[in-house]
């Protein structure tokens, strides 16, 4: 995107679009995503730019209009299609009434392209996060309804979402994108549960995520106090956009300890108990026999050390430069054009 910013940017015709929360002083505002781009290019709207409810605007210091469309309240909420509609409308007004000729989006993302394809496209959805808060007899306020990690949803979310995929569609077997939790919660379930193999023709890796020793990003300097996170990390969640729990960031931070892919350790007393064994159980990869392709980022801190290991084993097929986890390349589109069939 910041590629195609440069390139239009000095064209008084041209007007550039995106999506924003209207807490213009919150810390995270524009900090994720594409917003990125358009802070680093344009900088940040403020009050004074909105034009109408649901819509800022600012003109490019070289001609070009930047429109910020305000689709939720706060950067926590999830956008409502309400608001998306009335961010539309204002500006298709506005951009009519301005005199522009040409409007470029934000990237689109992969499921929209796979879609365009014709493909049948399933999005999962982990548990505990903002959109994933419900359960048959426990709160999100009491502990236990806490106490899991991707353990489990590679165990048991993931397995029931696809039985339910293949149920709905009449299908034997699915393809399988996923991106850094989704990769590792896919690489447990496959180790875990073999049967499953049979049910994946192919999987994508998207900066994987599984042996976190070699990683060198700044994580490493918290994974020797992994079991006090239980205490701290309650605070630092309660600035991850979509929410998580603290023992799947305490699971992670493990791995970066003991430099191995294995189930969550909970201490020598209690692992005899769950594990038979003082140590977790490592998860066998050898037993994951479906095709798999690691895809990752020059610049990315957790995977690009970690697809050294996992590349002996899967297809290394493809490593975009200069990317900080970016799955797309600066138009969305060109580099990512997955053929499947």
């Amino acid at each position: 995107m910041k590629d195609i910013i440069v390139k239009h940017q000095e064209s008084a015709s041209v007007a550039f679009a995106h999506s924003i929360s209207a807490d213009f002083d919150h810390d995270r505002h524009m900090t994720a995503g594409v917003a990125v781009i358009f802070k680093q290019q344009c900088g940040k709207p403020s009050d004074l730019n909105c034009v109408s409810s649901h819509l800022a605007y600012q003109n490019h210091r070289h001609g070009a209009g930047i429109y910020s469309l305000i689709t939720k309240p706060k950067y926590y909420n999830k956008p409502k299609k309400t608001d998306y509609d009335l961010a539309f409308h204002q500006l298709a007004m506005d951009f009519e009434r301005r005199g522009f000729k040409h409007l470029i989006c934000s990237p689109i993302g992969a499921c929209y392209l796979l879609a365009d394809q014709g493909y049948d496209v399933w999005m999962g959805n982990p548990r505990g996060n903002i959109y994933s808060k419900a359960h048959e007899t426990l709160h999100p306020d009491d502990p236990n309804f806490w106490n899991w990690t991707w353990d489990e949803m590679g165990r048991y979310d993931l397995p029931a979402v696809i039985g339910y995929i293949l149920q709905v569609t009449g299908h034997q077997q699915i393809l399988y994108i996923g991106h850094s939790m989704g990769t590792t919660m896919f690489f447990v379930l496959c180790s875990s549960r073999p049967e499953y193999n049979a049910k994946v023709l192919y999987m994508a890796a998207l900066a994987p995520v599984a042996y976190m020793g070699h990683t060198t990003s700044p994580l490493r300097y918290l994974a020797p106090y992994a079991q006090s996170f239980e205490n701290l990390l309650p605070m630092i969640l309660g600035h991850v956009p979509a929410g998580a729990t603290t023992k799947t960031l305490v699971h992670y931070a493990q791995e970066i300890k003991s430099n191995q892919f294995q189930r969550y350790d909970y201490g020598a007393e209690r692992n005899i108990i769950l594990y038979n064994s003082t140590t977790p159980p490592l998860y066998n990869l050898s037993k994951v026999s479906v095709p798999v392709s690691l895809h990752y980022g020059d610049n990315d801190l957790l995977a690009r050390p970690m697809v050294s290991i996992l590349s002996c084993r899967y297809k290394e097929e493809y490593i975009e430069s200069g990317s900080d986890r970016s799955l797309f390349s600066s138009d969305g589109q060109e580099e990512y054009q997955p053929d499947l069939t």
